[in-house]
């Protein structure tokens, strides 16, 4: 599979391909499978559906086209931040004060999930800190 953004090899350099923990490729897929769910798309969502689904007892199949975690889910600082793209102030202005509590408070429940990932035998660094800061762009 090869994308515009990638590099001929279709593997984008980036961190997490230079420090994952490297698996051997697997062959394309040549004859049917079956499945209760088939996801399509290796990256945080498709994986961390396809988990929650297998925990549960349901039968998935994840396909990639080109390489786990390769895309956006590969390429990014690995924060969980609090609240929304834009500041809460813009957000009360723009739908509410109430309406914009409510999405404070539904990012904040949106951690919940990595939170307990990092308790289980996942192989991460995760921290919790608090407070941050956002320099201007140059």
């Amino acid at each position: 599979m090869t994308h515009p953004g990638h590099p001929p090899s279709g593997h984008p350099d980036s961190w997490y391909l230079a420090t994952a923990t490297q698996f051997s490729e697997q062959p394309a897929l040549r004859e049917p499978v079956r499945a209760q769910v088939v996801i399509v798309g290796g990256g945080y969502t498709g994986l961390s559906a396809a988990l929650h689904l297998a925990e549960r007892g349901v039968d998935v199949v994840v396909l990639e086209g080109g390489r786990v975690g390769c895309g956006a889910s590969g390429r990014n600082g690995g924060q969980i931040h609090s609240g929304q793209r834009r500041d809460q102030e813009y957000l009360e202005t723009a739908v509410g004060r109430d309406d914009a509590r409510t999405l404070w408070g539904l990012a904040e429940e949106a951690k919940a999930p990595a939170r307990r990932h990092v308790g289980e035998p996942v192989d991460c660094q995760g921290q919790r800190r608090h407070g941050g800061v956002h320099l201007p762009g140059a």
